[in-house]
């Protein structure tokens, strides 16, 4: 089921370009210039409310080719990408794969965001002659019809407006909710729980009540195991550890209960966070025996199983 089915019906009957609206024949995902101009896409159309970026079809919207490469994409991949340039956690965005005119066609479904994203790092490839840059450090990008532009003040006021209206909805909602209502916080980028039921809380004013919120490994892990490893290993001086030693180190220490630290998605291989990467490395400079005594808690574990 697509998250956003409205905005994905209008992407499909769009003949032409607009603000909410991009078209794309194909995507090279080895292509340097195609990565950072989906980024640059992607990040316009959430500082501008969202929209969605059709591929598979020519300026008119008229299917010509099988969109099988972005099909593919791992959707990870696409947040780790806009996080690496703008230093936010995006995922507020989908992957579609759908027909227009009885041919196939894929879409990318972008949420819109409160505050803008910035770029916090140029996004530059070589093309034989230099560099060439496809944003630049320090700049926001809005979309100006058909095109991701450099944003204006006009819409910095409309980012504002749009974040305004949205808490106002918000208040007049709860102020019109009945006496004895329960109040559910719902992220924009992660609505529910895995489960289904969105998470509850309770107005207090009590000031000894700890503050909390949910995780969403969506945004906060984005290291597969031998990605988590490679960080550690960076942020480690003259020690290294192996993918059986980051396996040992979960298990020894049940890590798979931590949330924060560890999430195995119901489809796809294990993920971790850079808390995971710092409490590991953080232990190692305070134990230069942590390995090994992970390493033989492991052993003795799946000896007993």
């Amino acid at each position: 089921m697509v998250a956003d089915p409205a905005r994905l019906d209008s992407v499909l009957r769009a003949e032409s370009e607009s603000g909410e609206i991009e078209f794309k024949q194909l995507f090279n995902p080895g292509d340097a210039r195609g990565w950072l101009e989906l980024v640059r896409a992607i990040v316009a159309m959430a500082n501008s409310g969202g929209g969605g970026i059709l591929y598979g079809v020519d300026n008119r919207g008229t299917p010509v080719r099988e969109p099988v490469e972005v099909v593919g994409l791992d959707p990870l991949e696409i947040t780790r990408k806009i996080h690496k340039y703008t230093e936010h956690h995006f995922d507020s965005f989908e992957i579609c794969k759908t027909q227009k005119d009885g041919q196939s066609v894929a879409a990318i479904i972008v949420g819109g965001v409160g505050i803008p994203m910035i770029f916090a790092k140029p996004g530059t490839y070589p093309d034989g002659n230099g560099q060439k840059t496809v944003f630049a450090q320090g700049t926001l990008y809005f979309r100006h019809g058909a095109e991701s532009c450099p944003g204006t003040t006009d819409d910095l006021r409309d980012a504002v407006d749009r974040l305004r209206r949205e808490w106002a909805k918000g208040v007049q909602r709860a102020a019109d909710a009945p006496l004895g209502s329960i109040v559910e916080v719902r992220s924009p980028t992660d609505p529910t729980r895995e489960g289904g039921s969105p998470t509850s809380i309770r107005l207090t004013d009590d000031p000894t009540v700890p503050v909390s919120r949910m995780v969403n490994p969506n945004q906060t892990h984005l290291y597969r195991t031998q990605e988590i490893v490679q960080k550690i290993n960076e942020d480690l001086s003259g020690f290294r550890v192996n993918v059986y030693d980051v396996t040992a180190i979960r298990v020894a220490h049940g890590l798979d209960q931590r949330l924060e630290m560890v999430h195995k998605p119901r489809h796809g291989s294990r993920v971790f966070s850079s808390l995971f990467a710092e409490w590991v490395v953080g232990s190692i400079q305070e134990d230069r025996g942590f390995i090994r005594k992970a390493r033989r808690e492991y052993r003795a574990q799946r000896r007993t199983r």
